[in-house]
């Protein structure tokens, strides 16, 4: 999908152990774009606020879903993904956020 940043971009971007689990950079993938400043690395990532916003919500869904395969259900985790689902900038397409979840495994 275009609107997500390359995980071999992010790969290079992120400190963290290509030998992680999935779980683990999916995580680290996400706090990485959920603290990214729009400007920021304009050489190699142009996000706008609603790009952004689907790579966060992306990379947090795959985060929960590795997570609950493994752990279990987690409500915790279940309310911050509704609670960005609730936070998300007018501009979103949610023919978009449904695509990403079909991309997740989630439905």
């Amino acid at each position: 999908m275009e609107i997500l940043v390359p995980e071999e971009v992010l790969e290079r971007l992120v400190a963290v152990d290509s030998q992680s689990d999935k779980c683990v950079r999916a995580l680290a993938y996400f706090r990485f774009v959920d603290q990214y400043q729009v400007g920021a690395f304009e050489d190699v990532l142009k996000l706008t606020e609603v790009t952004r916003f689907y790579n966060r919500y992306y990379w947090f869904s795959v985060f929960a879903d590795l997570r609950q395969r493994t752990e279990g259900p987690d409500a915790g985790i279940d309310q911050r993904k509704f609670q960005m689902l609730e936070s998300a900038p007018a501009e979103v397409d949610w023919k978009v956020i449904e695509a990403l979840d079909e991309l997740t495994g989630q439905e």
